[in-house]
């Protein structure tokens, strides 16, 4: 019965011991990946680098395509219009026709 017991308390040692070893691991590998802000910052600071732009506003230019494209069919809608009416055409001055033979 203690062969048991003690078993027990040895794999509850070494799981308790694995499991600390990944946790700190995986605390190194967290401080690794993300930088302090502060020290970006003051380092931009340093080098005259000015900030890296935000990415476009996909959405603005979607709305910005848009209205712009209504425009366009608008002025469309307009050349279109306009040629289908009847135009009366009054011819003031020709120029004098030469038939030759």
């Amino acid at each position: 019965m203690h062969g048991k017991v003690s078993d027990r308390n040895g794999r509850s040692t070494y799981l308790n011991s694995v499991l600390t070893v990944i946790a700190v691991l995986l605390g190194i590998i967290a401080l690794q990946i993300g930088p302090d802000p502060a020290s970006v910052a003051f380092g931009e600071a340093r080098s005259g680098r000015q900030p890296t732009p935000a990415p476009p506003n996909a959405a603005g230019q979607r709305i910005q395509m848009i209205q712009i494209m209504e425009r366009i069919s608008a002025q469309l809608d307009t050349i279109e219009q306009a040629g289908t009416k009847v135009m009366d055409v009054n011819v003031v001055n020709t120029p004098e026709v030469k038939v030759s033979e």
